[in-house]
């Protein structure tokens, strides 16, 4: 049976659709350093700060964010 040979190509195309992401993602990234020392309000503001900035323009993204920013308002 060669059923090896599907599996690597669903396993290469993975891989390279993975790198790509990385590659283009760039922008800032959330690390401990966001955060720790700060007072929750302080962290909560700064953690969505990054998560702003990683959204972008994408509508569905942005929709997530504004769902933790109103219920971090309440």
């Amino acid at each position: 049976m060669k059923t090896w040979k599907p599996s690597l190509a669903v396993v290469a195309a993975f891989v390279l659709g993975a790198a790509v992401a990385h590659v283009v993602a760039g922008g800032p990234s959330l690390t401990p350093a966001t955060f720790e020392g700060k007072s929750a309000k302080e962290a909560a503001a700064a953690v969505l700060t990054v998560a702003e900035a990683q959204a972008g323009n994408g509508t569905w993204e942005l929709i997530g964010v504004g769902r933790v920013y109103t219920c971090r308002r309440c």
